[in-house]
């Protein structure tokens, strides 16, 4: 029996046609765009369907120039951090669709301020943690612990 190229003289043509067409090199700008447009439409993947969308790459492509546009902006934020070292504006993060949608209560950092004393001993009101009259005193508690059966 002769091998299917023989018998069909299209055979290449329809070999060709099944194999998907994927770029290599540099995004165009229309391929960027329309990375940016599937972005909206699935905003956290999965990358095969984001992929579909932009049509001439494949999932790992689109991966890797997600990564490389996220590491572009954050040397851009950095670099206006720099730049404007005076004006120090508070870094936003964008909360997820998920995160939204769950109506989960937006969570606010805690203010840092620097010991300016220079003293960096902890004093003890950080550690205690409770205040009330009915804390333990040190001796009390170190004896209860002395009071336990070794663990060896």
């Amino acid at each position: 029996m002769l091998p299917p190229q023989d018998n069909d003289p299209n055979y290449n043509q329809k070999k060709r046609q099944r194999i998907p067409i994927e770029n290599q090199g540099p995004w165009s700008a229309e391929e960027h765009e329309r990375f940016l447009i599937a972005l909206q439409v699935c905003p956290e993947g999965p990358w095969k369907s984001i992929a579909e969308i932009v049509q001439t790459r494949n999932a790992k492509q689109t991966q890797t120039h997600m990564q490389k546009c996220k590491e572009k902006l954050f040397r851009q934020h950095r670099r206006q951090s720099t730049e404007n070292n005076n004006e120090q504006q508070p870094y936003t993060c964008i909360r997820s669709k998920h995160s939204l949608n769950l109506r989960l209560p937006t969570i606010q950092p805690i203010p840092f301020t620097p010991d300016t004393t220079g003293n960096n001993e902890i004093s003890s009101e950080m550690l205690l943690l409770d205040d009330s009259p009915s804390t333990i005193p040190l001796e009390e508690a170190l004896d209860f612990f002395l009071s336990l059966p070794n663990a060896d």
